[in-house]
């Protein structure tokens, strides 16, 4: 499964509010609920987001977070990505604040995808061309194209 099917424009949001780990989070799932309508409950799933970052912080360098929670609110994988102006602490390995997260959430039983899904996203960035769009795109359509141009490239 690719990225690009697990990810759409609506779920691209390049300029996020807040200046916490928190609030950018809490931002992010409200705007997950409101578009995709595919959480059962907001409280539920933004405690056992929040619960999870309290277990070690899900930053992976290069300024890259990938906060996520396997749980029963929802279905089916949800995958957003936000851009934030400042640079936030997520704990992230390299100790470089994040800027681009992409928050996770699956279906709890759904192990295999959820490792997966991590996993492909944790290359993806690792390549500086795509880094370069996560920094500079301008609406969800170019960030898109970008993602759909590097799976093409590298067989993600």
């Amino acid at each position: 499964m690719r990225i690009s099917e697990l990810l759409s424009e609506d779920l691209i949001f390049l300029d996020i509010p807040g200046e916490t780990g928190k609030q950018v989070l809490t931002n992010m799932i409200e705007k997950m609920c409101e578009k995709t309508g595919k959480i059962k409950n907001y409280e539920k799933f933004k405690a056992e987001v929040l619960e999870r970052e309290q277990l070690g912080g899900t930053g992976i360098g290069d300024e890259v977070a990938i906060p996520h929670a396997r749980t029963n609110q929802v279905e089916e994988i949800i995958i957003a990505f936000a851009r934030t102006q400042n640079g936030i602490d997520f704990d992230a390995v390299d100790g470089i604040k994040v800027r681009f997260i992409f928050l996770i959430a699956v279906h709890a039983p759904e192990l295999r995808i959820y490792l997966t899904t991590l996993a492909t996203i944790s290359r993806m960035v690792k390549n500086s061309s795509f880094r370069h769009v996560m920094r500079h795109a301008i609406n969800g359509k170019e960030f898109m194209n970008a993602i759909i141009e590097i799976e093409e490239e590298h067989s993600f």
